[in-house]
């Protein structure tokens, strides 16, 4: 995973793959103080 800044914060890219279908996001803020996930169950149902 490459992580970059960007305004002093730590953002990442994602690339999700299910079934055959393709997901990819760009410049996803990862919150390192998060209580609970960021990627819900119903994304890749």
């Amino acid at each position: 995973m490459k992580i970059s800044e960007i305004h002093g914060l730590p953002f990442i890219s994602l690339q999700m793959k299910f079934r055959g279908e393709s997901l990819n996001s760009e410049k996803l803020l990862l919150d390192t103080g998060s209580v609970s996930t960021l990627l819900k169950g119903f994304w890749v149902v």
